[in-house]
């Protein structure tokens, strides 16, 4: 019975699926650091309130933090569409050397990932 995808089809799949996504983390990582470059909130401001309407055994484990915030949110919103992009570009990319792929499995592949 003859499989839909060939061996080297699976092997470019999983090779564009590693490189999108070490891509897109990469590209994260580059971006929390632009991001926690250039944002610098002061939050002296809202530590003084809180200082006003809690009690002040509480205001020692009321810190806030919008830096880490602001690069969780944008992670939410920018990994998914730094994933597709980057698995588009690949998959327009495809690698068309066969004998390099015959010498990978695929096993091989998913152990570089981890």
């Amino acid at each position: 019975m003859e499989n839909k995808l060939s061996n080297v089809e699976i092997k470019r799949d999983c090779i564009n699926l590693v490189l999108s996504t070490s891509f897109a983390i990469i590209s994260y990582i580059f971006l929390a650091k632009i991001i926690s470059s250039f944002y610098k909130p002061n939050i002296s401001l809202i530590l003084e309130r809180a200082g006003t309407l809690l009690i002040p055994g509480i205001i020692n484990y009321c810190k806030p933090e919008p830096l880490e915030k602001t690069i969780f949110i944008a992670g939410i919103f920018l990994i998914p569409v730094l994933l597709f992009a980057y698995y588009l570009t690949f998959k327009r990319l495809r690698i068309e050397c066969h004998d390099l792929l015959a010498h990978f499995s695929v096993y091989d592949v998913v152990a570089l990932n981890t």
